[in-house]
């Protein structure tokens, strides 16, 4: 009787072992590290490379906390209507535009870092949180998206201050001009544009926009 308990004991122990072994290396969404305040800004460029001011990262981890190298990180903006993202340059990532993705991968330290080039659009307008973020097809939690460039023509300037300014007017909380992520469109992000275009890291806008 005792070498039957033992051997199912070591059954046991190795099935749990198996299990052990087969999530190393799946992304968590629990244990990994997501973009502060779950909002990214889609902005314009300079030289080719995208606005500093637009970077966030992740840190991809396995629910053992271990990081994930190689982890391909994907950004669907699909239910995004009114963004566009840039199909060149995209310098963080790279683009689908057919999918309206920007994917990335991890290094090995499990990090990844984004900053989207891209506009808005005249597409309908969008609430709450539309961007769909994936890890090796894992679920992470949706981003908020706001654009500084409205109109998709030289970079953040007064025409899109002014644009951030309409959306306070429309009264509408769209979530594009929604820059400090806290559901209401005042005042206070016409005054963050209007810092963008100020800081000068988006003078250009995208080369090639995804339809």
């Amino acid at each position: 009787m005792t070498g039957l308990v033992r051997r199912a004991t070591l059954i046991t122990a190795a099935g749990l072992l198996a299990a052990t072994a087969a999530m190393a290396g799946v992304p968590s969404a629990t244990t990994s590290s997501q973009p502060s305040g779950l909002f990214m800004k889609v902005l314009g460029q300079s030289a080719g490379s995208q606005d500093p001011a637009s970077n966030f990262s992740y840190t991809i981890r396995d629910a053992s906390n271990n990081p994930v190298p190689g982890s391909v990180v994907i950004l669907n903006f699909a239910s995004c209507t009114d963004v566009r993202v840039c199909s060149s340059p995209q310098p963080t990532g790279t683009a689908n535009c057919g999918a309206k993705t920007v994917s990335g991968v991890t290094n090995a330290s499990g990090q990844v870092t984004f900053g989207i080039i891209g506009s808005s659009s005249a597409g309908a307008a969008t609430f709450g949180s539309c961007a769909h973020v994936t890890a090796d097809g894992v679920p992470m939690s949706n981003l908020h998206v706001a654009t500084g460039d409205y109109d998709a023509v030289n970079g953040i300037n007064p025409l899109d201050v002014s644009a951030t300014f309409g959306d306070v007017n429309a009264g509408t909380n769209r979530a594009r001009s929604d820059f400090d992520n806290n559901g209401i469109v005042n005042p206070l992000d016409v005054s963050a544009v209007f810092g963008l275009a100020n800081a000068g890291g988006s003078p250009a806008s995208c080369t090639t926009l995804c339809p």
